[in-house]
């Protein structure tokens, strides 16, 4: 079957599985080709301070620093756009994060009812069953007391204060923009961070031989390319939550 296909198949498989009526997947990027593989979902986006978003994938090692997270986040943004151009409002639902950890109740109620269900108390139970804990407040504008003036600026500048208001945040800073070959400095520099922490967490050999591969023909079929792409992958299934 052709990828599409395949990815429609896995919410019935799923629910087929766990006995459950409704599946859920989380989605990080990429979000314009939802409605391409699952033309029915339910999409529920939830918003968050930019700031935030950036520290968050430097501190899981998603990118090498705030100059790459806050790239991602503005892709992130275009990719939202293009979503919501495709999809009809009663298969849209967003929200903010500051607001769901400040009310988790009220937010997990409405949710529940846009995905036709009804809102129970054991919801906010995850950590019991899973190494998710529930909305924390306090992780709430974190940037605030968690980030250096420096680091504020750059990604604020890199994300533009135009993207940041329309997101629904405030920027701080003075919005200065980076020159082109500022931005070339800037992404040079997250690169190599992204290839150290590439080389720290899967080895050398296996985070060389996966990244070079995939850019030479025929490296992908041969047996080293696919123990290395083997072992990445157990690596990173065993970092999921």
């Amino acid at each position: 079957a052709d990828f599409p296909t395949a990815m429609r198949a896995i919410p019935r498989q799923r629910r087929e599985q766990d006995g459950k009526p409704v599946f859920g997947a989380v989605v990080h990027n990429d979000y314009s080709h939802l409605p391409r593989l699952w033309p029915d979902a339910k999409i529920i986006y939830l918003n968050r301070d930019p700031r935030d978003i950036a520290r968050s994938c430097v501190n899981v090692e998603f990118k090498g620093d705030l100059y790459g997270a806050s790239k991602i986040w503005l892709e992130s943004r275009h990719e939202l756009e293009l979503l919501k151009g495709k999809i009809s409002d009663n298969n849209y639902m967003e929200l903010r994060f500051e607001d769901l950890a400040a009310d988790p109740e009220t937010w997990l109620t409405k949710i529940c009812g846009f995905l036709g269900g009804s809102y129970e108390p054991g919801m906010l139970q995850i950590d019991e069953n899973s190494t998710y804990q529930p909305p924390d407040p306090k992780l709430a504008k974190n940037w605030r007391t968690g980030a250096s003036q420096g680091d504020i600026d750059l990604m604020e500048r890199t994300m533009g204060h135009d993207a940041i208001r329309a997101a629904g945040y405030e920027p701080a800073g003075d919005g200065r923009p980076f020159s082109a070959v500022g931005h070339v400095m800037a992404g040079t520099r997250e690169r190599m961070k992204r290839h150290q922490q590439g080389m720290r967490r899967f080895g050398t050999f296996t985070y060389w031989t996966t990244v070079i591969g995939r850019r030479l023909p025929g490296v992908t079929r041969t047996g080293v390319y696919k123990r290395a792409i083997a072992r990445r992958n157990d690596i990173v299934q065993q970092g999921l939550k």
